[in-house]
């Protein structure tokens, strides 16, 4: 699931004993470093098992989980907690949207709005708050097809390898 060179086994076959990695087979797999799982774990992004020694152990779930992880990490959105935070619906105008933007934009320059839409926000430049919005609607037209054909089943995630790789074709120039 991670990697997608197929020449070396699945997920499930590389597993231990019990469907688990250690925390060095994982961060090999996944091409992390232990200590960025360890981190991942003292800040309650990803939070593994511990055996009766105190090791950790990462099971299928915990897997699936740093796949997300990597996903937001590499997308470039400032996505600080591996998920897209949704701000909590109050109406237009009113000071309580306001303190929920505000929330909101401590965890990640992209979020949606509830019942509202989606915000995003960039320190650099309009043209990349833009690219952010852009890919932000992407994701959620994908996320949302992939949910209809596969009848609600959450679809499968994009390799690490893959994601680094792509890019905007250079047919695409925005801020231009």
């Amino acid at each position: 699931m991670l990697p997608s060179d197929t020449s070396k086994p699945t997920r499930m076959a590389k597993m231990g004993p019990f469907n688990t990695y250690t925390t060095k087979q994982l961060a090999d797999l996944a091409g992390v470093s232990v200590r960025a799982l360890h981190h991942y774990d003292k800040i309650g992004l990803l939070c593994p098992r511990r055996r009766e020694n105190g090791y950790r152990t990462y099971g299928p779930d915990e897997v699936d989980r740093l796949q997300l992880i990597l996903v937001y990490r590499a997308s470039g959105m400032g996505l600080t907690q591996a998920r897209i935070p949704v701000a909590p619906y109050a109406r237009p105008g009113t000071l309580e949207l306001a303190a929920s933007v505000v929330d909101a934009c401590q965890e990640a320059e992209c979020f949606l709005l509830e019942k509202h839409g989606a915000v995003t926000f960039d320190t650099t430049s309009i043209a990349e708050a833009y690219r952010k919005a852009v890919y932000l609607e992407e994701m959620a037209h994908l996320y949302y097809n992939a949910l209809t054909l596969g009848q609600g089943a959450e679809p499968p995630c994009i390799s690490q390898d893959e994601l680094s790789a792509w890019k905007y074709p250079d047919q695409i120039k925005l801020g231009e």
